[in-house]
């Protein structure tokens, strides 16, 4: 039976494995994978990949911080060719847009080879510099990305929302049941009203993360009942985990 690293954050803690750790066992790896008779089954093998690329647990494993590049992600394919599948699955889990080129690319990778886009289970949206609009949600992507589950907006760079007012529809068209927003540090009415609509939009939402530095203040009566008409009767109906961070900075009084 093979184990996937989301069968090992489920189980025990034990699984936490510290960095170092991590390190010796990819060198006994590198050292019985030479041999002709490795005493190593390869669903072990399997599972330490996934550990060295995402060693957190459940409740901490979205980290906006990551460390890790393409090719520290093959570059144990290259000590057995037996661990290739796994590692193009290990990179093609999550795929991060810096820039709006890239969705164009990486459209361009899955049309040519549509088995990619069956491994991506997580889609990251993180514009390097502020006010970029990155347009992930379309229709080959849309079509294609059948196995997404979680959805990451990382925001902090935007000084207001880019997004079209049917953005929320058209992102409820992915089969999302986990979402993560980080939204900018000051941010303003309009920003949280179109995030609090797509939040109410997404109909299979089980895990929702919000990590946030401040919240704008909502008195008047009439905004308030603004926010509360894009909710509907079934909105968040399907949630089972919310996780809220608040980073405290200088700037929050």
């Amino acid at each position: 039976m093979r184990m996937s690293v989301d069968d090992a954050h489920s189980s025990h803690s034990s699984l936490h494995i510290p960095q170092h750790s991590v390190t010796s066992a990819i060198a006994s790896l590198f050292y019985f994978s030479r041999m002709q008779d490795s005493r190593l089954p390869i669903e072990l093998c399997e599972m330490v990949m996934d550990l060295v690329m995402d060693p957190y647990l459940w409740w901490d494993r979205h980290r906006w911080w990551r460390s890790g590049t393409p090719s520290e992600r093959t570059k144990y394919t290259r000590i057995c060719s037996a661990w290739l599948p796994r590692g193009r699955l290990v990179l093609y889990h999550r795929i991060v847009f810096y820039h709006p080129p890239q969705v164009a690319l990486f459209i361009r990778s899955i049309t040519e080879n549509p088995s990619l886009a069956d491994m991506v289970r997580d889609l990251v949206i993180k514009p390097r510099y502020e006010d970029t609009y990155i347009p992930f949600v379309h229709d080959t992507l849309v079509r294609s990305l059948r196995s997404l589950r979680a959805l990451h907006y990382h925001l902090p760079n935007q000084r207001q929302w880019f997004y079209p007012p049917s953005h929320h529809s058209l992102v409820a068209r992915y089969p999302i049941t986990e979402l993560a927003i980080c939204p900018p540090i000051v941010t303003d009415t309009v920003m949280w009203h179109e995030i609090l609509r797509l939040i109410w939009s997404l109909p299979d939402l089980r895990t929702l993360r919000i990590h946030v530095s401040a919240f704008p203040k909502v008195t008047d009566s009439s905004e308030i009942r603004r926010i509360s008409a894009f909710r509907r009767p079934w909105s968040c109906a399907q949630l089972r985990t919310l996780v809220l961070t608040v980073y405290m900075t200088s700037t929050v009084h």
